[in-house]
């Protein structure tokens, strides 16, 4: 099979991350396998293997995307074509399906049905308009939980595959070396700082639980576009010595280790792979529902389920800060739940390539 994608995943262009390790592995899988990223800028092309190839359309702006892409791809030879997302990358991966006169492969790591997504902005209403329009027309669509594949069976009427549930790989590091943060309990979280995170009703529940415990902190993993305005919402509460932004990390299991709870306010997930990543470090966890919520982790087993407000994120933060007994249970039970949900390596790998048999 030689299979060209289509990406946004910026961090394919740097052979040293650990993206384009996941893709060295799939040079097992395919006889070829070119990803096409929509990237504006001068990047080089990167062979990760003698049979993978990572192609930048170098676009003068994001206008150009469809084009540049278009004119790459009628230099390959590809069997089938797959976007990574039913929107931008899905319409261009159905463009050089037509023009090649192959398959179409569609993969869907976003709730895009939920009320949530397609209100967040109009983007993402016309990207619920794109969806529906393209899904019935790939021959196989991979989904990354149950909540997704439910989902596009309820809003596609017209979808006329099966989708594939094929969760995202996620694994722990050999080497962590838990942090040390300076407070006697830590809620942590890990997130990109953008709207759909709600980061300022999480950093209003958590002081709104802490009033009275100056000992606890909020320490948060990520960035974004809203990490000035956030860090000014801090100082302006005067909660600058409880609330710490870390930006990004090069291995997010080392705060994980370093933690008491962890805190996931979404406003929409198709997966939530923090949500798995903080289970398999054995946190207990305080998250909306999103993602994953009901198919691995269940809400007063493995998780507390918190509505979308300050006041319900304070109580469920509360119950874990206040009950250590409760919260060591909780995140044993997350443990097991996200263990029992994992692929191995080999396994996800040989799941991975049958989703793109068609």
């Amino acid at each position: 099979m030689n299979l060209v994608m289509i990406s946004t995943d910026r961090g394919l262009l740097d052979p040293a991350s650990r993206v384009s390790d996941r893709f060295r592995e799939y040079a097992t899988l395919f006889e070829q396998l070119d990803v096409i990223v929509l990237a504006v800028g001068q990047f080089d092309s990167v062979e990760l293997a003698p049979n993978v190839t990572i192609y930048p359309t170098n676009s003068s702006s994001k206008l150009r995307y469809f084009a540049d892409a278009i004119r790459i791809s009628r230099a390959l030879s590809p069997t089938l074509v797959s976007g990574q997302d039913p929107f931008e990358t899905g319409f261009i991966a159905y463009r050089i399906s037509k023009i090649h006169k192959t398959p179409l492969h569609l993969q869907v790591h976003t709730d895009v049905f939920s009320d949530a997504f397609a209100g967040s902005s109009l983007l993402n209403l016309v990207r619920v308009v794109v969806a529906k329009w393209l899904l019935p027309k790939t021959s196989r669509v991979r989904v990354v939980s149950k909540r997704i594949a439910a989902s596009l069976k309820k809003n596609v009427p017209k979808l006329r595959v099966e989708p594939d549930v094929l969760p995202i790989v996620v694994s722990k590091p050999d080497a962590i070396t838990p942090m040390q943060f300076p407070f006697a309990q830590t809620v942590l979280m890990v997130c990109r700082l953008e709207t759909e995170k709600q980061v300022q009703t999480a950093i209003e529940g958590f002081l709104l639980a802490t009033k009275d415990r100056p000992d606890v902190g909020l320490v948060i993993v990520g960035d974004g576009s809203l990490r000035v305005s956030l860090e000014a919402f801090v100082v302006q509460k005067n909660a600058s010595a409880k609330v710490t932004f870390l930006g990004a990390l090069p291995n997010v299991f080392d705060a994980y280790a370093g933690a008491d709870v962890f805190l996931q306010t979404s406003k929409y997930e198709g997966y939530g792979m923090t949500l798995i990543e903080a289970a398999l470090s054995g946190l207990p966890i305080v998250t909306t529902d999103v993602g994953v919520v009901g198919e691995v982790l269940v809400d007063g087993g493995s998780c507390l389920v918190t509505q979308e407000t300050t006041q319900d994120i304070a109580v469920k933060l509360g119950v874990l800060l206040d009950e250590e007994s409760f919260r060591q249970t909780m995140g044993g039970r997350a443990r097991e739940a996200a263990e029992g949900h994992v692929l191995g390596r080999g396994e996800y790998l040989e799941a991975f390539k049958g989703v793109f048999v068609v």
